[in-house]
């Protein structure tokens, strides 16, 4: 899996939520669908590179609350971030998901596909989870995009990780959970994503990715 210290596995990367009422209705809430691909381009694509920053939550991102998520390489992850989140925002949270990118991972979309369909393999499916305030959510379906190009800025997480994509742009396939979450009342809550893989198959272990977010909305 190509997992950084994002919670599913290029190079292959593995990315690796207790009780509030809602403050916004469901329609003034973007759908997940909508934020998949920008996420993707912001986690992987741009100049900040977000999840190669352990101590980093998030930030907004078109009046949405963008969570990072843990991953790396095959071994367990766990790690605790402090949010400051803007009262009335929602907030985009992912248990974790995988990856894949050109030329790594292949050369032609079906490659990588491929790669996507190979690196979920080891998922073990009853581990994903997304609680809040400690009572289980939705966390929302695996879903898998055909490949789609994204933007590489300058300090971008694939060409710090991976020297040999070259160029402002990549082609990309990936498989990723992902939940919207309506904007929280003012105070402190916790948001826990998480997942394990299982490689004792191929001689490794069971490795679990979790990220706890200390989450204050002011």
């Amino acid at each position: 899996m190509r997992r950084m210290t994002i919670a599913i596995a290029a190079l292959t990367v593995v990315v690796g939520l207790g009780s509030t009422v809602p403050t916004a209705a469901a329609s003034e809430t973007p759908r997940a669908g909508s934020l998949h691909k920008p996420w993707i381009q912001w986690a992987f694509g741009s100049s900040g590179a977000p999840l190669l920053d352990q101590d980093f939550c998030g930030e907004m991102v078109n009046g949405v609350f963008f969570l990072t998520v843990a991953g790396g390489q095959p071994t367990s992850v766990r790690r605790t971030v402090n949010c400051e989140v803007p009262d009335g925002a929602p907030i985009l949270a992912t248990p974790g998901g995988v990856i894949a990118w050109a030329p790594t991972d292949g050369k032609t979309d079906n490659q990588l596909q491929r790669s996507i369909f190979n690196q979920l393999g080891p998922l073990k499916q009853n581990s994903v989870h997304v609680r809040l305030d400690g009572t289980e959510i939705p966390h929302g379906r695996l879903v898998s995009p055909d490949p789609y190009t994204i933007a590489l800025e300058p300090g971008n997480l694939i060409q710090t990780v991976d020297p040999s994509v070259t160029g402002d742009s990549t082609r990309v396939a990936d498989a990723f959970y992902f939940k919207v979450i309506d904007p929280l009342d003012p105070g402190d809550h916790v948001i826990i994503a998480r997942d394990s893989y299982d490689f004792r198959s191929t001689g490794g272990e069971v490795v679990t990715y979790r990220t706890k977010f200390l989450v204050h909305v002011s």
